[in-house]
């Protein structure tokens, strides 16, 4: 087996910044940002993600259930546009994408063509989430998120920095395979990665 790193691209709502900047004063107002976001944009928000932002907005926090209601409301969408495949859940409880071998019985096309259609069905509660699981600080910069998240869970020290974390992944683009000081295929470190974009797999 061989570890393919691949990124990304991150929410266009919350571009990467400076190191030490926030996406906002509270993740209660990431709830209220998301939750009036299609009044602004023309797209309105889903009836799944109106109701759970509502009731996080009021409670401060975004419940197992609700996700789970949201992630379902989006896979029966999928099931019903021919794309019957679960994403994976990792250890934060938030369901990633699956790498897509070549064996599926559908076509990329016909994958993305689904995702147009239902990923709107909850990507605000989605993107709510993974913010609520792995970024408590609401750190904006991506790799220092991340560096964050490996230092709560004990995966490296104080000394390991976003830099270095760029320079690990960086290196995994070009000659080799990134080489890390924790193991980036531990279900806590994935998903600390993945939350942030950074999605590290196996591939055959």
């Amino acid at each position: 087996m061989v570890s393919v790193p691949t990124v990304v691209p991150s929410d266009n709502l919350f571009p990467t910044a400076t190191p030490g900047s926030k996406l906002a004063p509270s993740l209660t107002s990431i709830f209220q940002r998301y939750l009036t976001l299609g009044a602004s944009t023309g797209e309105p928000n889903s009836p799944i993600e109106v109701e759970v932002l509502t009731r996080a907005i009021e409670t401060g926090s975004i419940s197992a259930v609700d996700y789970e209601r949201a992630y379902a409301e989006f896979q029966s969408c999928m099931v019903r546009h021919g794309i019957d495949l679960p994403w994976n859940k990792g250890a934060d409880g938030v369901y990633y994408p699956p790498f897509q071998p070549n064996t599926l019985p559908f076509t990329p096309e016909q994958y993305g063509a689904a995702l147009d259609v239902c990923q709107p069905v909850m990507d605000t509660v989605q993107w709510s989430y993974q913010v609520q699981q792995d970024n408590p600080d609401l750190l904006a910069n991506q790799p220092e998120a991340i560096v964050a998240c490996l230092r709560r869970h004990g995966l490296v020290d104080a000394s390991y920095t976003p830099d270095q974390l760029d320079h690990d992944w960086d290196y995994g683009q070009g000659a080799g395979l990134p080489q890390f000081p924790f193991d980036p295929l531990d279900p806590v470190a994935n998903a600390c990665m993945a939350s942030q974009g950074y999605l590290y797999v196996e591939a055959p």
